[in-house]
């Protein structure tokens, strides 16, 4: 503004240009509408010294501005709107079923890698694992010694941790 025009001056001669340079931008007419009043709102708090120079350049500078403050806060929001639907959207029954298919995919990769181990190791795992059988009760079973028991579950259970470190 120089010191002959006033604000209301500025505000006619420079707003329809603002106004169309922010519909531009964000493409929505009523918030546009808006930030060309807050753009003019900003001008209000410079002392006219500061802006006496270029006032064009100020007013679309102060406008680059505020649109991009606009659009930081639009997407964070949006951002924000599309995880609370993402997580609405996953229904009570979904969120109950999931550790019941993460468990059956745990037990199929158990079987995979017991399937896989020597057949004295497979046996004595097997009775440990799914019979709850102790280290005594499997070498009586099985007729070994109570320290080969002991043996084969070591190697065993370090075969299941280095296979299923990846998975869990």
């Amino acid at each position: 503004m120089t010191p002959t025009s006033t604000f209301q001056e500025v505000y006619v001669q420079y707003h329809p240009q603002v106004l169309r340079y922010i519909t531009w931008r964000i493409l929505d007419k009523e918030d546009a509408r808006d930030l060309a009043h807050d753009v003019f709102l900003r001008l209000l708090e410079y002392a006219p010294a500061q802006y006496q120079s270029d006032l064009r350049f100020l007013i679309f500078r102060i406008a680059n501005n505020v649109v991009n403050s606009y659009l930081r806060r639009y997407y964070v929001r949006k951002e924000y709107a599309d995880d609370c639907v993402a997580s609405a959207s996953m229904s009570d029954a979904t969120v109950d079923i999931l550790p019941e298919i993460y468990s059956r995919d745990l037990s199929l990769l158990e079987q995979s890698i017991v399937s896989r181990l020597p057949e004295k190791r497979r046996a004595v795992y097997s009775l440990r694992r799914y019979q709850e059988k102790t280290a005594d009760e499997i070498a009586q079973i099985l007729s070994l010694s109570r320290r080969t028991v002991d043996t084969h579950l070591y190697l065993a259970f370090k075969v299941m941790r280095t296979k299923m470190k990846d998975v869990i």
